[in-house]
């Protein structure tokens, strides 16, 4: 575990041969297997558990609560599993005709779809951004008061990291860059729409956020806070993922636009960390690599102190601009 490191953080050191499958071949689902799993034997005694699955059986919640229930049964828990899955996939099944009851600006391509600064070709660097309570109150502080009570330490840091990558991307001032954020149906849909207890299925939808790069980087954070919160209001309105599922059947299920978007997840509160396979807390949990969405996890930085690690990817000169601009961003709200 050692040559892991103190933190570890996606991309994991050798995960290639951690995973039983390379990472894009899983998104292939047609004649494959749904779900596959490797564990590897380390040196000092410990194991590294690999598992891949098809994003279409279970989203994170999901794949937390099959991987709980498995360590149940390996720990010998009495009445195991102590959530039972519920199937139920008619409560996400589109009506037909659909019935598409919201706008969903989150698949609209953006103009110039094919002008974006980044390309698969690019050389690829990653880093760790660290964020704790001091970073957290730095950012909270530059909040404008009406939204702080309402601006979670996941808002804060996602506003922030939009606003700083836009910069360090040097997108033109009237170019259009968007945020996309994972929002989960089991804790945002309410009343009737509510899913039940140990539904597993994939309950995600996408609020976006969308402005020039320009007044995103001439305007204070807490205009980028204020558009990543209206955001995740209008998805969790009523009904708002039974739409999604109504407008992926009407469209064919479209991909959503990547050319100029930031993708976040929050996975602080995923769960992952609490899976328990006999050994007690892991020393991670989460995903392998950071290929398409930037995710927010538990992490400590060198002293031990407890926060949120946000690993990102980038091009190599762009990921030096960003450390520039969060560097500045952070000192420039906390005044040194």
């Amino acid at each position: 575990m050692e040559d892991f490191g103190d933190s570890v953080a996606p991309p994991v050191p050798c995960y290639d041969e951690l995973l039983p499958e390379q990472e894009s071949a899983t998104a292939v689902v047609v004649d494959r297997p749904l779900l596959f799993a490797q564990v590897t034997r380390l040196t000092c005694g410990g194991f590294v558990f690999g598992f891949q699955i098809c994003h279409c059986i279970a989203d994170g919640p999901g794949i937390v609560q099959f991987l709980t229930a498995l360590t149940e049964f390996t720990r010998g828990v009495p009445g195991a599993p102590t959530v039972r899955p519920v199937w139920q996939r008619e409560l996400l099944t589109a009506s037909w005709p659909p019935a598409i009851a919201h706008d969903h600006v989150e698949y609209a391509p953006l103009p110039d779809l094919g002008k974006d600064v980044v390309s698969s070709s690019d050389i690829f660097s990653q880093h760790t951004f660290f964020f704790g309570p001091r970073e957290i109150e730095a950012l909270r502080s530059q909040a404008p008061a009406e939204l702080r009570s309402a601006a979670s330490r996941f808002d804060l840091i996602g506003a922030f990291m939009w606003r700083c990558r836009a910069a360090a991307l040097q997108y033109g001032p009237d170019e259009l860059v968007r945020l996309h954020m994972f929002v989960n149906g089991r804790v945002r849909n309410r009343s009737r729409h509510r899913l039940p207890r140990g539904y597993y299925g994939n309950s995600f939808a996408f609020a976006s956020a969308c402005a020039p790069a320009g007044q995103l980087c001439r305007r204070p954070l807490g205009e980028a806070l204020r558009l990543l919160l209206e955001a995740k209001a209008r998805a969790e309105q009523e009904g708002y993922v039974q739409s999604v599922a109504g407008f992926n059947a009407a469209h064919r299920r479209p991909a959503f636009p990547k050319a100029r978007t930031y993708l976040i997840s929050d996975m602080t509160q995923g769960g992952m960390m609490a899976v328990d396979f006999g050994w007690g807390t892991p020393v991670y949990g989460g995903p392998a690599t950071i290929i398409l969405a930037t995710f927010h996890l538990e992490g400590r930085n060198e002293a031990g102190e407890a926060g949120v690690n946000v690993p990102t990817r980038l091009p190599v000169l762009a990921l030096e601009r960003l450390k520039v601009e969060v560097s500045k961003g952070l000192i420039t709200v906390s005044g040194g």
